[in-house]
C-alpha cells in the first residue's frame, strides 16, 4: 500500500485539505488523552486553512504531502530556524510536525515520508533535524529512535491551557 502513495511538496492550492486532515489526525492522536477546551483552543490556533497557507508559504519551511488517490494520508512541516538549546548545529531543521493516517500505520509509509525529510535536509544544507514529541506518545517516540534520532532534553508545549512536557529528539542528517 505504501508504494501507491505519492510524497510531493505541497502547494497553497493544497492548504484546505492539509487543514482537514491535520486537524482530524490530532485530534485522533492526542484527543483522548486530553480535555476537550485544550484540543478546541489548540486546533483552532493552529490546523485552520490559512494557517497552513502561510506554513506553505514559509520561505524557510517546507510541506511534503502523502497522498493515496488524492487523499492526504500523511505529511511532514519542517522549518529551518534555531534549534533548542543542548543539540550542538551550525544549520538546523525542525521537523515541526510529522503525522500519518492510522489506517496506513505499520505500512511503510511514515519511513518513506521520514527518507523525504532526511533528503530534503540534506539538500538545503542542514546539519541537524531536531523535533519534539509528546512524552506520552511512546508510539512515535519508538519510531523516532528507530530513524536514528536521540533523546536531548525536554521543552514546553501549551496545548490549550495545559502546559505539557516535549522530549527534544535529532540526528545528524548525514547518518
Amino acid at each position: 500500500m505504501s508504494d501507491a502513495v505519492l510524497l510531493r511538496r505541497a502547494t497553497v492550492v493544497d492548504a484546505a485539505k492539509l487543514a482537514q486532515f491535520a486537524e482530524r489526525c490530532f485530534c485522533e492522536t492526542f484527543g483522548p488523552d486530553n480535555r476537550a477546551e485544550d484540543m478546541e483552543r489548540y486546533v483552532a490556533a493552529t490546523f485552520g486553512t490559512e494557517h497552513q497557507r502561510a506554513d506553505i508559504s514559509d520561505p524557510a519551511a517546507v510541506v511534503f504531502i502523502a497522498e493515496l488517490n488524492a487523499t492526504v494520508v500523511g505529511y511532514a512541516h519542517l522549518r529551518r530556524g534555531a534549534a533548542p538549546d543542548g543539540i550542538a548545529t551550525l544549520s538546523p531543521i525542525e521537523l515541526k510536525r510529522f503525522y500519518i493516517t492510522g489506517a496506513l500505520h505499520g505500512q511503510g509509509l511514515a519511513q518513506r515520508l521520514m527518507r523525504c525529510a532526511l533528503d530534503y535536509a540534506i539538500e538545503c544544507g542542514a546539519d541537524v533535524i531536531w523535533l519534539a514529541v509528546w512524552e506520552h506518545n511512546p508510539r512515535a517516540r519508538s519510531f523516532y529512535r528507530k530513524s536514528g534520532f536521540v533523546e536531548s532534553g525536554t521543552q514546553s508545549f501549551l496545548l490549550g491551557d495545559d502546559d505539557q512536557t516535549d522530549i527534544v529528539m535529532f540526528r545528524a542528517v548525514g547518518d
